[in-house]
């Protein structure tokens, strides 16, 4: 193996790559004309696509995908920058005065009106529609149906009747009256959240004060004082217990399936609910959170997909585009088109009138969101909050503390985070814009600059059609301030793993420069993703002799041909990744050579 030297350890900001000609070659430039560029953060879309153009000759798609290590944030900062294709697919929306400037509004057009009022009502943005939802996974209280009616305890319509509820299991068996998945110290966040929507955030004042919190003008304890006070009773009647601190959702399902519980707080894991359950002689329900009083019902879904239109296509010039684009959204608009984005049978369709196939477990949920008591859980302008908060209830509600306390708490974070923004809190800054290239150039670079190989290889994402392969170099830097919720879009998925070696031959090496990254899906589907290189130039290799090639994790994970030849090192590959462009300071396009 060729020794590595102290001069090519010194190389990291001054490296050679080598690029194959196609990768890049979806970024949107080389598309031609009358395509339209659309961005996607998944291949779901695919489906919709090739019925479209089967029955619209003539249409074409420059698909950009991204699979990086930050999905929402790096499709937020593209909406920020103005820098979009025509048409974009993300899972959470911008804020409204983002949509207004960016997107088409598509309240004028006739397929707007298949959706639902309350759904139209939740994308409503000063009465302009700019964004179509796609199907969504409802939140709720799953319970056994048979163990109810064995013990006559019937279903709760209300706050006051859930606490009776769960009294009654507690004082007439020994079993829990309902799991939570503990595991994640989010769930105790969104239980505060999706109590309070059954009160005060599903009203006009909730929205007024969400608004005035972002910017640190209101107090948490206006907008989530009611949710604490019901999670209070919640504890105080029992329904918190130690051995939920450390429960998955699908631990929790299993134990109600097994009736070591009565009810279970149905976050995640709708799918393997409707699995498991089919396997049981039980019959299972589910219903709502409930807040105090009739009509107080929530429920909370999950981000599905939305779609919208780059306004650019409502200029003159661009009326064909705009008309094909129009087709495809009058597709997605559609039964047949929304089933093409489902995910599970548990998905709720958002159209009016949807003869979709609904679980009957499901459709006590249904019906609540169909009388507009539904909401996406909150997460969007909540990520400063969120974790630090699920984790001190967590911590409050098994050990007894004070939940009063979580206010002082969020009020306290929600300032520092305002205090930041206003002096800056910037890791890195980035002098101008980067290319993908360029982005995907500081990637490889990173990897070399590790020193623990003679050449680096990492691979490039690129739309690959009937497969999805997650690249290790993805996305791309704008000019500005790097913080931690944006440091780490350049990179691949499995970035808490460590960077893994492998000894190689020139030949070797070459050759995989040559075909990529080849995988294959469990359709049989085979594909390849590009590589390029930094470090020793590969054309200057010697065939026979052996070098320590370098790899992202991304690159070695489950169903890489790498995975079972490559050694892992003992360097996480996001805390080098940080380190280093932390370590470059300023991030230019030299950086990227």
């Amino acid at each position: 193996m060729k020794k590595i030297s102290a001069l090519s350890r010194a190389m990291a900001t001054a490296l050679t790559a080598v690029v194959l000609a196609s990768t890049f070659s979806g970024c949107g430039s080389t598309a031609k004309d009358h395509s339209l560029s659309i961005l996607t953060p998944s291949q779901s879309i695919e489906p919709l696509i090739n019925k479209l153009t089967a029955e619209t000759p003539g249409v074409t798609f420059d698909v950009q995908p991204y699979f990086g290590a930050g999905v929402s944030v790096h499709i937020q900062e593209r909406f920020k920058q103005n820098d979009l294709p025509d048409i974009i697919l993300a899972t959470y929306a911008p804020e409204g005065s983002i949509q207004k400037e960016t997107l088409l509004d598509l309240s004028g057009y006739g397929f707007v009106q298949n959706y639902k009022a309350s759904v139209l009502s939740n994308l409503s943005v000063d009465g302009g529609i700019y964004l179509l939802e796609g199907p969504s996974t409802p939140r709720g209280i799953a319970y056994n149906k048979t163990l109810f009616a064995e013990k006559g305890w019937e279903v709760p319509t209300n706050h006051e009747e859930f606490i009776s509820l769960v009294k009654t299991i507690r004082a007439e068996t020994d079993i829990l009256p309902m799991t939570l998945p503990g595991l994640y110290s989010g769930t105790y966040f969104t239980l505060m959240s999706e109590l309070s929507h059954c009160d005060f955030l599903m009203t006009a004042d909730g929205v007024t004060w969400a608004q005035e919190f972002a910017q640190g003008q209101a107090s948490s304890r206006q907008g989530f004082g009611t949710g604490i006070e019901l999670v209070k009773d919640w504890a105080n009647a029992g329904v918190f217990d130690a051995a939920q601190v450390d429960m998955s959702d699908q631990q929790g399902i299993k134990m109600l399936i097994n009736r070591e519980c009565a009810m279970t707080y149905l976050v995640g894991g709708q799918s393997f609910f409707l699995g498991k359950i089919k396997e049981s002689a039980d019959e299972f329900g589910t219903f709502p959170l409930q807040g105090l009083g009739s009509d107080s019902e929530f429920c909370a879904t999950n981000y599905g997909i939305k779609i919208g239109l780059n306004k650019r296509l409502g200029e003159p010039g661009n009326e064909k585009k705009l008309e094909s684009a129009l087709k495809l959204l009058e597709l997605f608009s559609t039964e047949e088109g929304q089933e093409m984005f489902r995910s599970s049978e548990a998905d709720i369709l958002p159209l009016a009138g949807t003869a979709a196939r609904l679980p009957e477990e499901f459709i006590p949920l249904n019906e609540t969101m169909n009388r507009g008591h539904a909401a996406p859980f909150l997460y969007p302008g909540y990520e400063d909050v969120l974790a630090v908060t699920g984790e001190y209830l967590r911590e409050a509600i098994t050990a007894g503390g004070d939940l009063d306390g979580v206010f002082e708490l969020m009020d306290s974070i929600r300032q520092n985070t305002i205090q930041e923004q206003d002096t800056g809190n910037a890791l890195a800054v980035v002098s101008e814009d980067l290319t993908e290239e360029q982005t995907a150039r500081l990637v490889v670079n990173a990897l070399y600059a590790t020193g623990i190989g003679d050449i680096a290889l990492c691979t490039v994402q690129r739309y690959t059609p009937g497969i999805r392969l997650a690249a290790a170099a993805n996305g791309k830097y704008y000019q500005g301030e790097l913080d931690t919720t944006n440091i780490d879009v350049p990179i691949g998925p499995r970035y808490n793993d460590p960077i893994c070696t492998q000894d190689m031959t020139g030949a070797e090496i070459k050759q995989l420069l040559e075909t990529g990254l080849v995988v294959a899906n469990d359709a049989g589907i085979t594909d390849y993703l590009p590589f390029i290189s930094a470090g020793l130039d590969p054309k200057k290799l010697a065939d026979g002799e052996t070098y320590r090639v370098i790899f992202s994790p991304s690159d070695c994970g489950e169903k890489s041909p790498l995975e079972k030849s490559t050694v892992p090192s003992d360097i996480v590959w996001k805390e080098f990744w940080r380190e280093y462009i932390i370590g470059l300071g300023t991030i230019t396009p030299e950086c990227a050579r």
